[in-house]
């Protein structure tokens, strides 16, 4: 395959991956919109059980890590997974999916 064609299928890839998010955003929360410039927010475990790290937005992707109750983490950016459950990209020592009823950001993350 030519480094051309490749290029262009990887853009629409792309292009396409970021549109299916877009169509896929579920209703917002009240929090305050983060800053636009895209920086991440502070967050904070608020499940009494931890929150599993995940390496993709899915109750069944295999869990990467645990972050232990009341510890911190930034939350990049938020996405629709899979049954309709809302994820955080967070970031630690690592990045990897938090479901977002373990995790609670300072603001409203964007759309990732």
């Amino acid at each position: 395959m030519s480094r051309s064609l490749l290029g262009s299928q990887l853009s629409m890839c792309v292009a396409v991956g970021a549109m299916v998010m877009a169509a896929v955003s579920g209703p917002t929360d009240e929090r305050p919109e983060a800053p636009a410039d895209g920086a991440s927010e502070p967050g904070r475990v608020v499940a009494a059980h931890g929150a599993d790290l995940r390496e993709a937005p899915a109750p069944g992707s295999p869990a990467l890590d645990t972050a232990a109750p009341d510890s911190s983490l930034t939350v990049i950016c938020s996405a629709e997974g899979g049954g309709g459950s809302r994820w955080y990209l967070v970031h630690t020592d690592t990045y990897a999916w938090a479901a977002a009823g373990a995790v609670a950001p300072d603001t409203r993350p964007p759309a990732c």
